[in-house]
């Protein structure tokens, strides 16, 4: 990521997910790179982030030119 804002969200550090679209091409490039994020973790820790990570996936609606969006609005901010 640049130093500049992403030029979606314009946060430095993106949190639309359009920077890192733009960096990782290919869906193994942003495994891999999603691994080295986990990487400090326990492998208890990860099963569970990706058990978490897979019903927010099921709850949500992905577009490739809008920022994903929530199926279910009663979750808790």
């Amino acid at each position: 990521m640049s130093l500049y804002g992403c030029l979606k969200c314009e946060e430095v550090l993106c949190e639309c997910g359009y920077e890192y679209k733009r960096r990782y091409n290919s869906p193994e490039e942003m495994a891999n790179f999603l691994v080295k994020i986990l990487g400090y973790r326990s492998q208890e820790e990860v099963n569970m982030i990706i058990q978490l990570l897979n019903a927010k996936v099921q709850d949500a609606v992905f577009t490739e030119n809008k920022p994903v969006q929530v199926k279910n609005k009663h979750l808790k901010r």
